[in-house]
Order: C-alpha cells, then structure tokens, then sequence
C-alpha cells in the first residue's frame, strides 16, 4: 500500500514538472492549483502580466494573492461551485480593477485533473481586444451614411443607426434578412454584392432604398468584401451615400435655368494600409475604414492624432506619419466664418474630450441640444487651414469614444463643402437678379389695375371690377414674394447693410400694428401692449426691426383667432431691449416645431388657415435678428398659441 502510494505520487510529481516545463513556453498566463485552491506552479507571463512574484504566489490560495486583490466574486463562484460540478470550463469571462495594474478583462479557461487533483487554469488577458472592439463601433455608429455587412449568402449580418432611419426597420428584423428587400430592385441589388464577391470592390452603385412608410432614398453604394485571417472571403461591407438632396438641388437648379454643369464629387478613398493578422472583426474593420468617403481623425483623450484616413491626408495635404502623435490644434487650425483662429479649448472636440456638456444651435432648431454622452454632435460650418495654409468651408460631426462612461477618446468626420456654398450663392444671385427684373411689370400691372379699379378711364360693370380686383389682389401677392425673395438673397448674398440710428422700439411697434389695424378690427382682436421702455430709444437699424415686427405681429394677427387677444411686451434689458409676442392662435405642432425658422417651411396647421403664405417670414427674422447681434426663440402648443421672445442689443454700447 505504502509503495502504491508513493509510485502515485512520484507520477504527481513528473506530470507536474512535465507540465511546468509546457506551460512556460505558452502566450497564455498558466496557473497550476491543488485541490485545496493553493497555487502549485504558474508560468513567467502570469507573473509579468499581473505583477506579482513566485515566492509571493506558490502555496498561498489562490484568492490570496497580490494582497488578496484575486478574491474576486467571479473567481470563488468558479473555483467552488461550476469546477467542482463540470470538471472542465471555457471562455469564463472576469472583470476586475487590481489596485497596482488598473483594469483588466480575462478570459478563463480550466480543467480539473482527477488522477493528479490538480486544476489546470489558462488566463487571456482581452482588455487590449475589448477596447479596439469600442473603437470600431463608434467608427461605425459615428457614419452618418447607412453602412451594412453582408454574408456569402446575401443575408444581412450587421447594421449601423444609419440603415436603421434609412429604412424604417428595427436591427434585430434587419439582421438576418435579404440584403435585397429593402430596394426597388431587388434584383439589380442582389447583383451588385455578387458583383462584389466576384471583383472585391465596387463604387458608386446606384440603388434605391424604400423605407417601410414608402419614402424612397436614392443612394450610391461602395461596398467591398472582408476576410478571415487566411484570406478567405467572409462577406461584404458595404456603405451608401444620399444623392437625394443632390438631385432634388439639381432639379432646382434646371428650373432657374441654370445651364452651369453641376457635379457633386463624390470622394471615396481607401484607407492606406489594412490591419494585417487580424481576427475576423478587425478585417471587417478595415474594410469599413477603407469605405468611408469623408476625412476621418480618430483622437486620444488628450486630443493627440491616433489615426487619419486617406481623404484626410488629400484634403489637409498632410501625410499619415507627419501627424500622428501631433495634438489636433497643431495639425489642423480652425477659423470661424470672421477668419478668426478657434483655440483648441474653445472647439467642440475639446469639450466632448472633457466629459463636458456641449451645446450647439442649428437654423432648424428654436432651442439648444445639450449632450455628454454617446450622441454625435453636428457641427456648424468652419474653416480648416491646409498645411500650406489654404483654407477650405467644412462640415462635420463629432462623437465620443466610451469606455463604460468613460471618454477615451473622439472621432471626427468632416467634408469640403466649398462647392455646395457656390452653388447656393448662385442659387441667391439668380433669385435676386429675377426679383429684380420682375419689378417693373408688377408695379406697372398695379398702377393699371388701380387706375382701373378707381374707374379713372370709365365706368366698370360688376364682373370686370370683379376681375379686376383678383388681377390686383395677385399682383400684391406677387410684389410681397418678390419683397421677400430680394430679403433673403441680401442675407444670403450679406449685401444688407446695418445702418444705426436712434431709435424708438415702442413707436415702431405701434406704427406696424396701426398698418395692421384693419384686419386687427376685421377679426375683433383685442391688443394688449406692456410698454416698459416707454420713450427710451436704443441704437439700431430701423428698416431692419420694422421687417422683423411686420412679421411678428402679422404672423399673430393673420393665425389668432376671432375675437382673440394679442400681447405685445417691449422692455429694457442690461444690454438692449427684449421683445415678445403673444397669441392664442392655432399653435405650432410639436413635429413641425424644429423647422419653423427654415427657408419656405409652413406647417400643416398654417397651411389651412393661410393657403398662399411664402414660409420666408420667419426664416428672414431670424436672419435679422441674428445680423443685428440679437437671439430670437419661441413656446408654442398646437390649438392654444405661440410665443415669440427677442433680444436685441443696443449697438451704442457695444461701439
């Protein structure tokens, strides 16, 4: 007996020492426990990887070493419970923060050993995968073109959010379908990704996208397939751009007629060098870097450049090695439209690099959108300085990188959007120069029809006066959309000019409101007025506020009710003078609320009660205003009234 049992534990001790020396030639973190959970034997990289000593870790249980930092829940539910019960476990996932190396995500694998009573334990350390992981989903997410990959079998296998709006359908019913359904070609889409497979990338491929309500979006697709780490093709990816608004301006364009040739470039380049050696994901990232068509800069949480794509180094006229490592603010200067530089403290990459809330204010938007987290933010327009100092209009987004909640970094995508603005200002030119030639048969046909209408050249019998007053009426309208027309393309075209004088914010109000007194009287409405100003005047220009309350209180005249009551408030602020304007009329719907201010948008409600309105008036007081150093907001309810707040600064003081 006496012999048995040292035979057996001789064998103990060769497969210990024979799996010793196996164990230390591995790339994996190896422990060796008895069956009592002490530490037997562990190999070199466990030592280096966790930072702790030999002598400190042989013979202690295994919960007690570095200072009792491994007594980790997840590790006692393993040891004590799920080995003892299954003999063998694979890819046990543990999250832990050790006090000396910081956070760490292992992977654990092990085997109990019956006949030696021993536990055989690999550790993976996967903190380094999980974060590359987050850094390609927010690549992904951050798009604002629908990206999608697809199988071998044409099934769709990933989406990002873009796809999603695109087309009206939760991802887990887009997972897993015909890549093809969601086109109004099915069959011209199912032979563009086998086009795909057969020469591994395609561009510009022109499809439609139908959204489940029936909206259809024209995009152009590039798409190219991803492998696995031996070469072997997994599938596609494929990424589309929205030609839509393109087409919708060229259309525009035509019917000015407008014979310049319009191209709208679009850029699609390869990112430089793919990831070699990678697992599956990391080669279906790279396949989603090389699709993106805008410049893309991937930046540390201290604002150092980690990655750009290759549309960066074309635009910037940087190359890849001369700035990586560089803070943003070095590389790239931004100037504001006064060709102001931006500090890099100042810029929204900064913010959003520092946890904080950020802010921005867009034309369609009567209030600010605040985020600190995931969110991507859209940029206003700004400046890019080249290296050799040329600078160019760009537009873009910015989006944090999370770990958890904690930002480790932010990606921005941006475009040159030079020749977009072009076309705009030729759009405003042309309106400008048509208004412009428009004017003298309008002013003739109202000088005829009114001396028609004064019966000035003979009697008119009932029907022709009738007529008459239909052809002045229309003229009118004519000569209001084309008022209208020449104030927007000055704003556009900044060809206004802002003219200071001393003046008297109440008495322009009561002079507009007596312009309005016959549909005031028309509709009974009752005009509540709080003049705390009273006599005082401020410095600015007088055509220009008058535009602005013309609008205002014909807007609440024209959509009150009958027999409602407006209020006007006018009073002095530290800075200037604060204007509001009160209604009890239809309302704004709530849908319809982050567009008032746009160019020739109405709601549906207005529509109904004023069929033949421009949509400028608000987005030409807003312009004003903003012009004038001023902000303009407002509170609205379908069916009970609006609000309209002002502030305008006295210009005096800012002299």
């Amino acid at each position: 007996m006496e012999h048995e049992k040292i035979a057996t534990e001789k064998l103990r001790q060769t497969a210990l020492t024979y799996i010793r020396e196996i164990i230390d030639v591995l790339r994996e973190c190896f422990l060796i426990v008895d069956s009592e959970l002490k530490v037997i034997a562990a190999n070199e990289l466990f030592y280096s990887t966790f930072n702790v000593k030999k002598e400190e870790t042989e013979g202690r249980l295994i919960f007690d070493l570095g200072n009792r930092q491994w007594d980790i829940p997840e590790l006692r539910i393993l040891f004590t419970d799920i080995i003892p019960k299954q003999g063998v476990i694979s890819d046990y996932q543990v999250d832990h923060t050790f006090e000396t190396i910081g956070e760490k995500i292992m992977c654990v694998n092990a085997k109990q050993i019956e006949t030696s009573q021993m536990i055989i334990v690999a550790i993976e350390d996967v903190t380094e995968k999980r974060r590359t992981s987050l850094y390609v989903r927010s690549l992904i997410e951050a798009s604002l073109d629908p990206l999608v990959t697809i199988n071998v079998y044409g099934k769709i296998t990933d989406v990002n959010e873009g796809l999603i709006k695109v087309t009206g359908v939760p991802r887990h019913l887009l997972v897993g379908t015909d890549f093809s359904d969601y086109f109004t070609e099915p069959e011209k889409a199912r032979e563009g990704y086998k086009l795909v497979f057969a020469r591994g990338l395609v561009t510009d491929y022109p499809l439609t996208i139908r959204h489940k309500n029936g909206k259809l979006t024209d995009v152009l697709y590039n798409a190219s397939v991803y492998r696995d780490a031996k070469g072997g093709v997994l599938g596609v990816f494929a990424a589309a751009r929205d030609v839509t608004a393109k087409k919708e301006l060229e259309e525009k364009l035509a019917e000015y007629a407008i014979t310049q040739d319009i191209k709208v470039v679009e850029r699609t380049a390869q990112l430089g060098e793919k990831i070699r050696e990678l697992e599956e994901s990391k080669a279906k990232d790279g396949a989603i870097l090389a699709s993106i068509g805008d410049a893309l800069v991937v930046v540390d949480q201290e604002g150092k450049i980690i990655y750009v794509n290759s549309v960066f180094e074309e635009l910037l006229l940087w190359k890849r090695e001369e700035i990586l490592g560089k803070r943003m603010v070095e590389v790239i200067p931004r100037e504001d439209e006064r060709g102001i530089i931006v500090p890099f403290e100042e810029r929204i990459l900064s913010l959003v690099l520092g946890g904080k809330k950020v802010t921005t204010t867009t034309a369609a938007s009567n209030s600010s959108t605040t985020t600190n987290t995931a969110p991507t933010v859209v940029l206003p327009s700004y400046y890019y300085l080249r290296k050799d100092q040329t600078k160019f209009l760009a537009s873009g987004t910015v989006s944090p990188i999370l770990l958890g909640t904690k930002v480790i970094g932010a990606v921005e995508i941006f475009r040159d959007i030079t020749k977009e603005k072009e076309i705009d200002k030729a759009k405003s030119e042309f309106v400008s120069l048509a208004s412009h030639q428009l004017r003298t048969p309008t002013t003739s046909i109202n000088w005829y029809s009114e001396m028609l209408l004064g019966e000035e050249v003979g009697p008119l019998n009932r029907k022709q006066k009738e007529y008459c007053q239909e052809i002045h009426h229309g003229n009118q309208r004519m000569i209001e959309l084309m008022n209208a027309l020449l104030t927007v393309s000055r704003i556009e075209l900044g060809t206004f000019i802002i003219e200071p004088t001393p003046i008297s914010i109440s008495d322009l109000s009561e002079d507009v409101l007596e312009e309005l007194q016959t549909q005031i009287i028309k509709k009974e409405l009752q005009i509540a007025k709080d003049y705390e100003l009273g006599d005082s005047t401020i410095a600015s220009d007088t055509t220009l506020i008058r535009i602005v309350f013309q609008n205002l209180l014909a807007n609440a005249v024209e959509y009150s009710l009958k027999a409602g009551i407006i209020k006007v408030t006018i009073k002095k602020t530290t800075n200037g003078v604060q204007i509001k304007v009160k209604d009890n009329g239809c309302g704004v719907p709530l849908e319809a609320q982050q567009k008032l201010f746009l160019k020739f948008f109405r709601a549906s409600n207005a529509q109904i009660v004023k069929p033949d309105g421009t949509g400028l008036g608000l987005y030409i007081t807003k312009s004003i205003v903003e012009a004038l150093g001023g902000t303009i907001s407002f509170k609205s309810e379908e069916d009970v009234g609006t609000e309209f707040l002002v502030n305008l600064p006295d210009r005096s003081l800012s002299s």
